[in-house]
């Protein structure tokens, strides 16, 4: 994952256990920019799963998502 903004980016990971264990290639943005964080009850966070622009890489998890200029996610390893 990275940090851009205030926005986290989520690429990739494993979910299940075992055998039955899948590897996933989405991208997810979670926003947590607020304009009162001292409102009760605070204000709900926001995520939504991203469209991948290029090829998408494949489904992996180990790997390190990284920032390039504000502009685009850099996925290495896994």
């Amino acid at each position: 994952m990275t940090f851009i903004n205030s926005n986290i980016y989520v690429f990739g990971g494993e979910f299940g256990e075992g055998e039955d264990s899948q590897y996933s290639s989405d991208l997810y943005k979670l926003n947590f920019e607020h304009d009162n964080y001292s409102a009760t009850p605070p204000p709900a966070l926001t995520i939504a799963k991203m469209e991948v622009i290029g090829t998408r890489p494949a489904p992996r998890t180990g790997h390190c998502c990284v920032d390039y200029k504000g502009k685009m996610l850099i996925i290495v390893g896994g």
